[in-house]
């Protein structure tokens, strides 16, 4: 459907509109903002509830410049945001003047009452002129709606920042500011909502949704879509409303039964827990990056009966699907024990754990400051100030790599590996650097992996300050032997 057929189906409702928008007054100078939302019976009220403290605000500020859409009852998407763009048009006709602003709100969500102030803030007319929140799926994994550009692909993210506005690829239009010439760069149909299709294993194949149809028109117009990660949107989800406070109690709940969507978000098939013996052990190896993953990876490859690799070739994606690989890990030789150690495990550490329950998990850590100056020295011998184009599936969509970038990644990374600690203590074991070289803390390490006759092998790394050694092992109950 077309922009036509709406404004032709819905002719009635705009010529309603445009008799409101003749009572409201003449228009002030300065920016008109142009604010639209879906309406549906089955929405909880305080949804609608924060919308009006949101315009009560906005309407302090832009006065008689917010244009208020009407919109109808239990539209579905994606005629929802049609009709709302051709009831705008429609009012600009009427008031000989066009809107500079269009912000879209969907209905399932609540805002916070600055929300139009801080998308304004971080919009510009052309630099920035399709802006929105980051909103989070409703249902599990819970990933946040946004993905980034990756070599031609898009790959979405699996946490997000709490700050910055940062330049995706394609979002969620929860709730989005987007400038007037948007739409008239961008080829039409602006929305569309293809029918989805079943693959020879009867698992729903990927199709394009209606708001990711809008940022690939956007993005083959050459028309810019950023984010701004500050502003926490609250989504209503099945269990309860998702945000970026809820989520990771969301993905803490056990009682959730995985769906067809789960396990195949999580890569993960029905026989893949059938595919290896249960006598054969998996160790992983995670860390930041520049904390002594190299050196437990020898000290793993000296212990008996065991197959050993450091970032093994290719590197396990951040995002994206992680069974098939826990499967090839085994392909690799006989041995009882397969080990692999990279840092891009991390996101997954619950899907191989579905893959392959007895998996052991060794996390290394350092001090911060030993990392950020470890760090930014490898990222500028290494990528030389930029992610290069073969890296970036492999590194957290939405860091970079100055110092600022790091430290988030490391704090992000810190925080998770803790909460793994926490609810996995006999499957993940977090070990300071230094202990590497402590030949009781291997032996307690090695004999809490399973090996019966360890082996301690010295190792030389970076050394952090003293005052901070032990200081995430501190913040948990140690692992259960």
């Amino acid at each position: 459907m077309d922009i036509e057929q709406v404004k032709e189906r819905y002719a009635r409702d705009l010529d309603e509109a445009g008799a409101f928008m003749e009572t409201f007054g003449p228009v002030s100078d300065g920016e008109i903002v142009a604010l639209a939302s879906a309406t549906f019976a089955g929405v909880q009220p305080k949804a609608y509830d924060s919308h009006r403290l949101l315009i009560q605000r906005m309407t302090l500020i832009l006065r008689s410049n917010l244009w208020l859409l009407p919109t109808r009852e239990r539209m579905p998407f994606p005629d929802a945001p049609l009709f709302a763009i051709a009831t705008m048009q429609q009012c600009e006709k009427l008031m000989s003047r066009k809107v500079d602003w269009f912000l879209w709100i969907d209905d399932d969500v609540t805002v916070p009452q600055d929300t139009y102030e801080k998308l304004r803030e971080a919009a510009h007319p052309t630099l920035r002129p399709f802006v929105a929140t980051v909103g989070y799926d409703r249902c599990f994994p819970y990933s946040p709606a946004v993905w980034d550009h990756d070599n031609g692909q898009a790959t979405r993210w699996t946490i997000s920042p709490d700050k910055g506005v940062h330049r995706v690829a394609a979002t969620g239009l929860a709730c989005a500011l987007i400038h007037r010439s948007v739409f008239e760069r961008a080829a039409q149909p602006w929305f569309k909502a293809p029918g989805r299709t079943l693959d020879e294993n009867s698992v729903p194949e990927d199709a394009w949704k209606p708001d990711s149809w809008f940022c690939k028109q956007c993005n083959e117009a050459e028309i810019p879509i950023h984010v701004r990660a500050d502003i926490q949107v609250t989504h209503f989800g099945y269990q309860m409303p998702v945000n970026r406070q809820t989520v990771g109690v969301l993905r803490q709940m056990r009682y959730l039964t995985p769906s067809v969507d789960e396990m195949v978000s999580r890569g993960l098939g029905s026989e893949d827990t059938k595919m290896v013996d249960e006598d054969r052990k998996l160790i992983i190896g995670l860390g930041t990056g520049r904390c002594g993953t190299s050196s437990l990876a020898y000290l793993l490859s000296q212990q008996e009966e065991t197959y050993a690799s450091h970032e093994q070739t290719p590197w396990q994606e951040w995002s994206g699907p992680v069974g098939h690989r826990v499967m090839k890990l085994f392909d690799r030789s006989k041995d009882k024990f397969q080990a692999d150690c990279c840092w891009s495990y991390l996101p997954h550490v619950e899907q191989i754990l579905k893959a392959k329950p007895n998996t052991k998990f060794v996390c290394m850590y350092r001090d911060k400051e030993g990392y950020l100056d470890s760090a930014e020295k490898k990222c500028a011998e290494v990528f030389k100030g930029e992610i290069q184009e073969q890296h970036k599936r492999f590194w957290p969509a939405c860091f970079g790599l100055e110092r600022d970038e790091l430290s988030e990644y490391y704090d992000q990374y810190k925080n998770t590996a803790l909460w793994y600690a926490q609810e996995f203590p006999r499957q993940f074991f977090l070990m300071d650097m230094e202990s590497l070289n402590d030949p009781e803390s291997t032996e307690l390490l090695l004999r809490w992996l399973g090996y019966e006759n360890p082996k301690h092998v010295s190792a030389h790394m970076n050394i952090g300050p003293e005052s901070e050694s032990g200081l995430w092992q501190k913040m948990i109950t140690g692992p259960s032997l």
